[in-house]
């Protein structure tokens, strides 16, 4: 079973699971939990008809068909292939984007006529190597005598968390179509040297730090001198941006400083900061940069060190950039005075990590927030200083009951927060809680698991039960802040997202009756007529 979903693709064959005794029973509970979990509070479907839609899609369908216009690509410029790119024009190799996994006709021809014979493909937000191989087989399609490069976040998972038998299946699949995958987890000087030695015609497979699909040998180290930050800065003056990206991203560090135990990442990602004085020139590169409108900060925790979240709200201030921005945060540090300084620099999304209502449940976790207090004051500030709130939670952690989960529709329904985000617990591999599963009587992985106390089926459900019993404040992929880079108002763009939420809860509550379908319809009928009042085509 595959099930397409908002770009990604979920196999149930990925999440054999101990307890799950047949193909049929995965099937079957994977298709409960993404049903109440992902499809419940994220789409919407459309009435008599066969079609499902996030909200940007719903809106972009609905000008569609009224109008007959094409509606416009995502608009966010992908930060991977960019500073790829910059470091290696840094180092003295010329280097293009040629896209970001969609691969077009265009792309054909200029593979086809392109004197580069060298690729190198990221795999960021690349889900599974199907989409490695696929993109694989197009460029040696156009280019036979093509050397490909792959590396990211993907290649890295083989050297950390994939077992010999799977990787050596993975690698062998790969034979023929990619001549080498870097497992370092920051591949740029791994990718510098391949590409040296390609240039000056020496063998790369044996390299360290990667994998050669052709021998299916393995070259493991510790590559303790990986490109940081603090190398170089992205000029933006010199990156061309397709007419449809609006939105740049900018990293200022790497790592998390936190040690959540549902979490891996600061265990393999050291915290490291860029000096801020990179950072001034990176955003002067921005000024009078056609088209950029949004900057997305994308570290993981933009304000886990509280002196410098204010210098850089300073910086942007000193600079004068006027772009409006977002960030990934915690609600530690989100004191009245940094608030106001994000306000002032021109921060219009706050993105804060709550993960639970549940004190007890957060002290589990190893979330640093004290209390539920806190989050309440801190979401007040954002509130004061006029900066939209948005918080993540997730339910099915170890010790979550459905008392724990009452308390999270508590906090949501009484807190001054604009929107929230709510997911299903996923055992991420290499993190405390699956390194010590014995500890929490877990079992399975991906959408699948169990413990001693929740299943994932349970965990889905109570999804479900958040977004129905809560105020139409839930943001799904895709919401608000996606309406608002597509050129809606603010205020449009959270009715938009208002009005559908009360479409799903209607749906999920069963009003598709005859008796009671006069409601939804003049809902959809509000709904239709708000998105077309302003057409973000024509902007």
């Amino acid at each position: 079973m595959r099930l397409l979903y908002n770009n990604f693709l979920y196999d149930a064959t990925q999440y054999p699971d101990p307890y799950v005794s047949s193909l049929s029973d995965i099937k079957g509970l994977l298709k409960q939990v993404i049903d109440s979990a992902i499809i419940s509070p994220n789409l919407i479907r459309i009435k008599n008809e066969d079609i499902v839609f996030d909200v940007l899609g719903l809106s972009r369908y609905l000008r569609n068909t009224t109008k007959g216009k094409k509606p416009k690509d995502d608009a966010e410029a992908c930060l991977n292939g960019i500073f790829l790119q910059t470091f290696l024009r840094y180092s003295g190799i010329y280097a293009e984007i040629l896209s970001q996994f969609e691969l077009s006709e265009n792309d054909a021809n200029l593979i086809r006529n392109s004197k580069c014979k060298v690729f190198a493909i990221s795999t960021t937000f690349v889900p599974d190597w199907s989409k490695v191989k696929k993109v694989s087989q197009f460029i040696k399609k156009y280019c036979p005598e093509a050397i490909i490069i792959v590396g990211g976040p993907l290649a890295f998972l083989l050297k950390i968390s994939v077992d010999k038998e799977s990787r050596n299946k993975i690698v062998s699949s790969l034979s023929g179509l990619v001549n080498a995958i870097i497992t370092e987890e920051n591949g740029e000087l791994s990718l510098l040297c391949i590409l040296q030695n390609i240039f000056s015609g020496n063998a790369i497979d044996q390299i360290p730090g990667m994998i050669s699909p052709i021998k299916n040998d393995v070259y493991f180290y510790n590559n303790s001198d990986t490109c940081h930050l603090n190398t170089h800065f992205i000029d933006w003056s010199n990156v061309f941006l397709p007419e449809n990206i609006n939105t740049v991203a900018i990293e200022t560090s790497r790592g998390c400083m936190f040690k959540c135990k549902y979490c891996s990442y600061s265990k393999f990602h050291a915290y490291k900061e860029n000096p801020l004085e990179l950072l001034r020139k990176e955003i002067r590169s921005l000024k009078g940069k056609e088209g950029v409108k949004y900057i997305s900060f994308v570290d993981g925790t933009l304000n886990g060190n509280s002196k410098r979240i204010l210098d850089i709200c300073k910086i942007l201030i000193e600079e004068k950039l006027n772009i409006p921005w977002h960030f990934m945060g915690n609600v530690k540090g989100l004191s009245k005075q940094q608030a106001m300084l994000l306000a002032e620099s021109g921060c219009e999304f706050a993105n804060i990590g709550i993960e639970s209502g549940s004190n007890k449940l957060r002290q589990l976790m190893g979330k640093p927030i004290e209390n539920n207090q806190q989050i309440i004051e801190s979401f007040q500030n954002l509130h004061d200083s006029g900066v939209i709130s948005r918080g993540f939670f997730f339910v099915g952690f170890p010790g979550e009951t459905e008392d724990t989960v009452q308390e999270t529709i508590d906090l949501i329904n009484s807190m001054p927060i604009d929107l929230f985000r709510v997911a299903i617990f996923r055992p991420r591999m290499n993190s405390y809680i699956v390194e010590n599963n014995m500890k929490y009587s877990l079992e399975g992985r991906g959408y699948l698991w169990r413990h001693y106390s929740m299943d994932s089926v349970e965990a889905a459900k109570c999804v479900k039960e958040i977004f129905l019993q809560t105020k139409p404040k839930y943001d799904p992929n895709r919401g608000v802040y996606e309406l608002m880079m597509e050129g809606y108002s603010r205020n449009t763009a959270f009715q938009i997202n208002e009005m559908k939420n009360k479409l799903s809860q209607k749906v999920n509550n069963g009003i598709f009756s005859e008796a009671q379908k006069g409601s939804y319809d003049r809902l959809f009928k509000r709904l239709k007529n708000t998105v077309n009042e302003f057409d973000p085509s024509s902007s």
